[in-house]
């Protein structure tokens, strides 16, 4: 093979690495922009809430003190179970400069087992806690909680490792401690703070848990350092821009990277919105009022607002969105010169930050699910199933190597389980292919694969992605996910699950005929094993990514339920 057709693609680095600790960078930015509002966090019933770079990192220092009288040790992992509010962002700080390891978890099941396992699979000690709307997340906690006493001592049976719960705010009938006792109520002055290290773990993230139990990944304070690089250059944004982000602290596109790297400004929404057309109308109202220039959105948000801005006389035209975490269709470009300059992407992992970037001005230059090339550092290659790299057009597995890769998933306070090859190369999981021009196209997940027992039995690699990109293209559609179920006859089908645009009406029998009408590569008729169901909405994960085990859960429900042929 040809060196030049080879599948493999790198973007040399072009800048000089940051090697500082978090409380140190914050220190810096403190003493240069201490007035500068970093985040500004926008309530759905009105509220907002902002904070500057200097009184974060008083607010963050003092709670690191408290922690450390409290008896919190370097290492020690802290959970929070939060809303994407103030108390998360100064909570993830305080953490780290008092040398504890943060992760931001969600509570998703009732009786509170899934934070259960969660917190036992990483060994967490601390938990700060919002009791929730008429405290349902404190009353879930309870269920593996035996004892908490006034001064936030825990115990768990359940959980061995937990030795603390914190609220932030007041539980009726009973006395608990608070996050804000904490920021200005205890006497710590004469605490002083552990001296830290650029490679010592200070966050857990985990993966989305798609279609999996999630893992957790550490990531260092050097290592977050150059995300932050990453995450400007993916974005592209200049410090006097002010950016909403739809992403959760709690996520790897919504960690303050950007603040620890320059320190623009990012407006954020604290509590989800249900109901997307709501959604835009806020959205549409937070990116005027605050005088926003960029948008990091969803794909469903920009079909939404691109609705929304055809009878608006007050709209404005961003400078650029910016979708993260996930391959775009091309009706997203349609957002180009309506909305915004141009829309960017990134392709990323939880275990390495952002892999790829692509800026699109034009709609027709735009590459389906093309994710662009390797960010500053990165290197990409394509490969076969028996790891020989592959030439550039051929479809195989995606592997990825970056300065920032984590080098291994946490369990129980050990990092042994290895994220990456001695070489350093991950497998990223996906499938795809390199361009003639070096841009990464992603098909899909490496699980996307359907073995039917059909003319003989088949595999058909990237058939999902392909329907899902099909089903699209139909005008009346804003959001689909195409999921594989058991079936008695196929062994599998695909189910494509399809969310019509608000005021659109749609029938399945209409979406069956337009696919129909169209060329399935190696896929003779492959509507006898495709399945299509109608949402209003889809079940997400904290990320705001769909749950497809809670969607697979959901058809296979519905399926189970139709009256047998």
């Amino acid at each position: 093979m040809s060196g030049k057709r080879l599948s493999y693609v790198h973007t040399p680095t072009n800048y000089s690495y940051s090697y500082l600790t978090v409380p140190d960078r914050m220190q810096q930015l403190a003493r240069e922009t201490p007035d500068k509002d970093v985040y500004v966090f926008l309530y759905p019933f009105g509220r907002r809430d902002s904070i500057s770079v200097g009184t974060l990192f008083e607010k963050s220092k003092a709670l690191a003190k408290s922690l450390i009288q409290l008896g919190l040790k370097k290492g020690d992992v802290v959970a929070t179970c939060l809303p994407n509010d103030k108390d998360a962002l100064i909570s993830t700080f305080g953490v780290i400069f008092a040398g504890g390891i943060i992760t931001h978890l969600l509570l998703r099941d009732e009786d509170g087992t899934d934070l259960q396992n969660k917190l036992r699979q990483i060994g967490v000690k601390y938990l700060v806690l919002n009791p929730g709307v008429n405290e349902e997340q404190l009353r879930a906690c309870m269920n593996f909680v035996d004892e908490i006493d006034q001064s936030g001592c825990a115990r768990s049976i359940k959980v061995p490792s937990l030795k603390m719960v914190i609220t932030t705010s007041k539980v009726k009938g009973m006395s608990l401690l608070q996050l804000d006792d904490l920021l200005t109520g205890m006497q710590n002055d004469d605490v002083i703070l552990p001296r830290l290290d650029p490679e010592e773990n200070i966050v857990l993230f985990s993966t989305s848990g798609t279609t999996g139990d999630c893992k957790f990944i550490p990531h260092t304070h050097h290592g977050v350092m150059i995300i932050g690089h990453q995450a400007k250059e993916s974005i592209g944004y200049e410090t006097q821009d002010v950016l909403y982000s739809e992403r959760r602290i709690a996520w790897l596109g919504g960690f303050p990277f950007m603040l620890l790297h320059d320190c623009p400004k990012v407006v954020t929404l604290t509590h989800p919105i249900a109901n997307l057309s709501e959604h835009c109308r806020f959205t549409y109202s937070a990116l005027l009022n605050e005088k926003c220039t960029i948008a990091c959105v969803f794909p469903a948000t920009v079909v939404g607002l691109l609705d929304m801005y055809q009878s608006m006389s007050d709209r404005q035209i961003l400078k650029s969105i910016h979708i993260s975490g996930l391959t775009l269709a091309s009706i997203v470009m349609n957002a180009i010169g309506v909305i915004t300059e141009r829309v960017t992407n990134c392709y990323g992992l939880s275990e390495g930050g952002v892999i790829t970037s692509n800026h699109v001005s034009e709609k027709n230059t735009y590459l389906e699910f093309s994710t662009g090339k390797p960010v500053a550092g990165v290197e990409i290659k394509v490969v076969d199933t028996d790891g020989f790299i592959v030439e550039r057009e051929q479809t195989g597995m995606i592997l990825a190597r970056s300065p920032s890769m984590a080098k291994s998933y946490y369990i129980d306070g050990n990092t042994t389980l290895p994220a990456q090859a001695t070489s350093g190369w991950v497998d990223t999981k996906d499938i795809g292919y390199v361009t003639e021009d070096g841009e990464l196209v992603v098909a899909g997940r490496q699980s996307d694969t359907i073995g039917v027992l059909y003319t003989g039995g088949r595999y058909m690699r990237g058939l999902i992605t392909y329907l899902e990109a099909l089903i699209k293209d139909h005008p009346s559609v804003l959001e689909v996910v195409a999921i594989t179920v058991p079936d008695d006859v196929f062994v599998e089908i695909v189910c494509a699950c399809v969310i019509p645009l608000p005021g659109k009406k749609l029938t399945t029998s209409e979406l069956e005929n337009f696919c129909k009408s169209k060329i399935v590569p190696g896929a003779d008729n492959w509507e006898d094993f495709e399945r299509i169901m109608l949402f209003q909405s889809f079940p997400k994960l904290y990320t705001g990514k769909p749950d497809k085990r809670a969607l697979k859960e959901e058809v296979m429900r519905r399926k189970k339920e139709e009256p047998k042929k």
